[in-house]
């Protein structure tokens, strides 16, 4: 069972057309649920609850943690965008939501693009630039949740090796 395979399942999912050795280093065929489960709690501590749920949204190709995702973006749009109007944030989600669905393995999401601006009166580029920018972020934040759970597996597969160790030596 690949890394994805695994960690799709825990949350819920099955995913059979994303290529999890995306972004990891090794394979987690060897590793119990139970162990991942461990390293995404570790990682979460560290890197924080957005960023694990933004390597899920990735490597799970979910999105159960669209709103979340899209509520924090929309309150980095505001720092970056302190008087803009209504239409201009809708336009900003609209494009947040995209760039969050394509994130997380939805097909054809650009190729909509001109359908996606006519319903929100923007032009396509500028809903192009905010999926961007919103990429650039979510792939920030994916970056510093992988690094920490690989470092935190590595961890626990470093224990699970002593302790296979003891046993045998015991035996």
């Amino acid at each position: 069972m690949s890394k994805l395979q695994k960690i799709a399942r825990i949350v819920g999912r099955s995913v059979p057309f994303r290529d999890f050795r995306e972004g990891f280093a090794t394979s987690l065929a060897h590793d119990s649920d139970v162990d991942i489960k461990i390293a995404l709690g570790i990682a979460q501590t560290k890197a924080g609850a957005l960023a694990v749920k933004v390597m899920e949204t990735r490597f799970a190709s979910t999105l159960m943690h669209e709103d979340d995702l899209r509520h924090e973006y929309d309150h980095v749009r505001k720092k970056a965008f302190p008087n803009r109007g209504k239409h201009l944030a809708a336009v900003h989600r609209m494009a947040t939501s995209l760039a969050i669905r394509e994130f997380a393995g939805a097909r054809n999401v650009r190729s909509e693009l001109p359908r996606y601006a006519w319903m929100v009166c923007a032009r396509r580029e500028t809903l192009g630039e905010v999926m961007d920018e919103c990429v650039l972020w979510l792939n920030g934040l994916c970056d510093k949740a992988i690094k920490e759970f690989n470092e935190a597996l590595g961890g626990i597969r470093i224990e699970r090796n002593k302790k296979r160790r003891a046993k045998r030596a015991a035996a």
